[in-house]
């Protein structure tokens, strides 16, 4: 069984092929719904349909799951078992444009694939190229569906890949400065001797008498003498050149 679990669960439906999905799987197609997600989840529990997808995406709120992306949905023809589709509330090449909710479902359920189908984070326009591709690329082995899912929805790709990759690998938090302008001992006052603490904290190196005033204390000596030995370097307590490129390193 496999379910996104930032996703509502809105199944079980009829239109499937159980456990049926080919690995690897390539991507996420994107779809338009021409419609509401209401009345696209009514016509998917309808078997007259013979149709479905693995989500769909509403202008607000969190994703729909209809299909489990082991099983393979009825949206794509040739392309339905190696491709995870995803239908999106709305019409093609008119008003509304996507939503900041549908980009960013759209990104958490990429980043997803990644992580658990190996699926990379890359735009594509061929059926035979892994990545974020959308439904009419498939052209008439996929239904003939050229249109689907319209400009406004394909052109999301970018925003869509870019904020995958963040949620993917999350920017590292940048960490407090520290400017070397003089040998630094304990005993010994200044601004620098602050900026010290704050990036060896930042670091990891935090000695609860360290404090966070200006004078170099025993605390501090502590912390620098940890970070020495950590790395190598004479430890001595005392921040001197060689010293301090460590720890702006």
């Amino acid at each position: 069984m496999a379910r996104f679990p930032k996703a509502t669960w809105r199944g079980p439906i009829p239109n499937k092929t159980p456990s049926s999905m080919q690995r690897p799987i390539l991507g996420l197609i994107l779809h338009v719904e021409q419609g509401s997600e209401h009345g696209t989840d009514v016509w998917f529990h309808n078997s007259q349909a013979q149709a479905s997808a693995h989500f769909g995406n509403p202008q607000t709120g969190p994703l729909d799951q209809w299909v489990d992306t082991n099983d393979k949905a009825w949206a794509e023809v040739a392309g339905n078992s190696r491709w995870i589709s995803v239908e999106h509330e709305g019409y093609a090449n008119r008003a509304p444009t996507p939503t900041s909710s549908q980009i960013e479902n759209d990104a958490q359920l990429l980043a997803w694939l990644h992580k658990t189908e190996g699926v990379p984070l890359q735009i594509t326009d061929d059926p035979n190229k892994p990545g974020l591709g959308w439904h009419g690329m498939g052209g008439a082995a996929w239904g003939g569906h050229t249109g689907c899912p319209g400009d406004r929805i394909k052109n999301t790709r970018p925003q869509i890949i870019a904020r995958a990759k963040q949620i993917v690998a999350p920017p590292k938090p940048s960490l407090p400065t520290f400017t070397y302008r003089r040998l630094l001992r304990r005993g010994m006052v200044g601004t620098d001797v602050v900026q010290l603490k704050r990036r060896l904290r930042a670091l990891g190196y935090h000695p609860r008498w360290m404090g966070v005033g200006p004078r170099f204390s025993r605390g501090l000596e502590v912390a620098v003498r940890e970070f020495q030995l950590n790395h190598h370097l004479v430890v001595d307590g005392i921040v001197g050149p060689i010293t301090a490129k460590a720890i702006n390193r």
